[in-house]
């Protein structure tokens, strides 16, 4: 192989290596932010849900349900669009958890459905993927 093939075999290689720290930094970011939605989704589902347990009258803050779930679809949104379809999968499973997210439109009288143990083990799910595709070199434990 000639200098030049050897300099544009190196160059490609190079351009390979930061496109891979270039998507494994994105992902992370989008992991990061799907999970920190999910956690704060879910937490203001069972907030409500515990707040009007066995009341006649119940005034949740649908205001913050609302910018919860609007921020948690957002995130799931950019899973499918920068995720692995192992990711896209997880996240799937997770939000499967969670009350339905997109195009909710709450009324006078609404239930809302949490499965909390379903949340954490696909919450968890979704953590190992996050362990094997985010470091450039995933622990063996991933």
């Amino acid at each position: 192989m000639g200098r030049a093939q050897a300099q544009l075999k190196g160059q490609a290689i190079q351009r390979r290596a930061t496109l891979e720290n270039n998507t494994r930094q994105k992902r992370a970011n989008v992991y990061r932010s799907f999970l920190n939605a999910a956690n704060n989704y879910a937490v203001t589902t069972a907030s409500i849900m515990n707040s009007c347990f066995d009341k006649h009258t119940c005034t949740p803050d649908l205001a913050a349900f609302q910018k919860a779930r609007y921020t948690f679809q957002g995130a799931l949104n950019n899973v499918y669009v920068d995720g692995t379809e192992a990711a896209v999968l997880a996240s799937r499973r997770l939000a499967g958890s969670l009350p339905p997210s997109l195009g909710f439109k709450p009324m006078q009288s609404f239930t809302l459905t949490f499965d909390r143990e379903r949340f954490v083990s696909s919450y968890q799910s979704f953590l190992t993927v996050m362990c094997r595709e985010v470091p450039a070199i995933p622990r063996a434990s991933c």
